[in-house]
């Protein structure tokens, strides 16, 4: 289109060009055929006039002079005696249009004319006055250079008009192809019997089909890339830096994928190990050694799992493990309790600690919340701790009644509770002090006024009684 439109204004510029010298040539030439009339006129106005002396010539100029002006049109006259005396003259300004300029200074168009009477007595000499043939060639030349311009923009405009269309047609063509090669994964291999129906849109297909196969290939590849990378920073993200084993996320994301969400029959058991020295020892001997007393915990659990299938270790803060035992009934979880004991005990002996670990099982089932779930084993592992070093406990259902408060994380439940119900009143007391400089305070209590006791029946492994007390105060 750039190249189109410099072209037609090329061919613009030479076709005024050419217009300009065709007119001034044609300017020159009429201009002299208009002084040669002239001066024959001139010749023939001399001629009728009577046989004058030079006295009466010098008399008869002025007079003479007038008449002629009046008759041609002229820019200068002169009236001379045979002598070359100028016995009189008449001037006229005019206005030279630019066709005359250019004739003037090409040919030298505008020239002096004479001519003289019968006797010789009498020279008249002029400048013709063609001002108006100048103008009638410079309108002319305006009107073929509009002409021109018509002709030249014109067939710019309507193409740019017919090029944005056809680039419309085009990107929907494109577009359509595009439509097609998504829709199929791939260019259809009978691409004429897909764009039958229009043979531009065919001869594109053809075109464009190999990049858009490559350009998938490539995308393709791309894709592959990013999701790699994206799984090993997944990895890196998941991953306990000191164990490599699976951090709390990895473990919880686990946990929904293949047993709370999972589709079809699933069981199996969690074991919580907690390691119970390593503030001591990172105290005692610092934190390489801690680092490695929780390596040798992760070594242990590791090497307990290998004869379990599927299960899998996870890190879950600073000292605490989840051992996931999937298919695992509560006696083959009881029996991996018992070999990780055993290990644990051997660990305490070589390094001369208190103890090592305490191990917390629960089973589960399919749909089991991890909320609930850990509950359980928190409560299963506080009664583990209550036992001797390295001790383990297997929290059964039976064990667990639908009443019971389960570990920590259902205070929150019996918080939200006792605000709903609006069971709590909050009583506020000031207290004087007892000093001037004692900043007065006031001291807030809560007073439950829900009855019914919310209470826990332990299992036979506990040996006293738990109750909550209905009423209890908070001091601010």
């Amino acid at each position: 289109m750039k190249r189109f439109t410099l072209l037609q204004f090329t061919l613009w510029l030479l076709a005024l060009g050419a217009a300009v010298i065709v007119n001034t040539m044609l300017f020159h030439s009429y201009g002299m055929h208009k002084q040669e009339a002239m001066q024959a006129q001139l010749q023939r106005f001399l001629d009728l006039q009577p046989s004058m002396n030079a006295e009466q010539v010098k008399e008869q100029a002025p007079l003479m002079a007038e008449q002629l002006v009046a008759l041609m049109p002229v820019q200068k006259l002169w009236l001379r005696d045979s002598n070359g005396e100028v016995l009189s003259s008449k001037t006229q300004r005019t206005e030279e249009s630019f066709i005359a300029q250019m004739a003037q200074f090409q040919f030298g168009t505008l020239r002096s004319q004479f001519a003289t009477d019968q006797n010789a007595e009498l020279r008249v000499e002029f400048v013709a006055d063609i001002k108006d043939m100048a103008h009638a060639f410079e309108q002319g030349l305006i009107y073929f250079a509009l002409l021109i311009t018509f002709l030249c923009f014109i067939p710019i405009a309507s193409l740019k008009t017919a090029y944005r269309g056809y680039r419309r047609r085009i990107a929907d063509i494109v577009s359509d192809i595009i439509d097609q090669f998504i829709t199929s994964n791939n260019m259809p291999e009978p691409i004429n019997r897909a764009f039958a129906d229009d043979s531009l849109k065919l001869k594109l297909a053809n075109q464009i089909s190999p990049a858009l196969n490559r350009l998938q290939s490539h995308l393709g590849l791309q894709i592959e890339n990013i999701a790699s990378s994206a799984l090993e920073i997944k990895k890196e993200a998941y991953k306990d830096v000191i164990t490599e084993l699976g951090n709390r996320n990895m473990f919880v994301e686990y946990y929904e994928r293949h047993i709370e969400h999972v589709s079809g029959d699933c069981f199996g058991c969690i074991a919580l190990v907690r390691g119970t020295e390593l503030q001591h020892i990172n105290q005692s001997k610092g934190y390489q050694e801690g680092d490695e007393y929780i390596r040798s915990i992760a070594d242990i659990l590791t090497t307990g799992i290998r004869n379990y299938g599927s299960a899998t270790v996870f890190r879950l803060n600073s000292s605490d493990f989840a051992v996931v035992l999937p298919n695992t009934p509560p006696k083959e979880a009881e029996r991996f309790a018992t070999q990780i004991q055993l290990k644990f005990n051997q660990y305490q002996k070589v390094y001369n600690l208190a103890s090592v670990a305490y191990t917390g099982i629960v089973s589960f089932e399919q749909h089991k919340p991890l909320g609930e779930l850990l509950a359980n084993v928190d409560i299963a592992m506080s009664i583990a701790q209550s036992n001797h070093a390295n001790a383990w406990h297997m929290l059964r259902l039976e064990d667990i009644s639908d009443s019971a408060i389960q570990g920590t994380q259902n205070w929150r439940k019996m918080i939200n509770e006792l605000l709903e119900k609006q069971s709590v009143k909050l009583a506020i007391q000031p207290i004087i002090p007892l000093g001037k400089s004692s900043v007065a305070y006031s001291e807030i209590q809560a007073v439950f006024a829900m009855r019914k006791i919310i209470s826990y029946r332990p299992p036979p492994l506990w040996p006293w009684p738990i109750n909550w007390v209905s009423r209890s105060s908070l001091t601010r």
